[in-house]
């Protein structure tokens, strides 16, 4: 794949995610409690986002950037 191929696929990616999360919210407040429905969205994501660290053999944080992960999803994400 040619370089200036890569963000233009990048950008796309990123404007049917972003652009269908609404979408995803709308469906999902009318079917599921809105805790449900966002533990939902987050499992399906963190699901992809295992499988492409996986596919792209990318190692599991460790040491001091395991600990700055972990409180960032703590304060970022726990804690609403």
């Amino acid at each position: 794949m040619k370089a200036p191929t890569r963000p233009l696929l990048a950008f796309i990616a990123c404007a049917a995610i972003w652009g269908s999360t609404f979408l995803a919210i709308r469906v999902g407040n009318d079917a599921l409690p809105a805790l449900w429905a966002c533990t939902l969205r987050y499992a399906v994501a963190a699901v992809i986002l295992i499988g492409l660290m996986l596919a792209a053999r990318v190692p599991w944080p460790k040491g001091p950037a395991l600990d700055a992960a972990l409180r960032y999803g703590f304060w970022e994400f726990g804690l609403s």
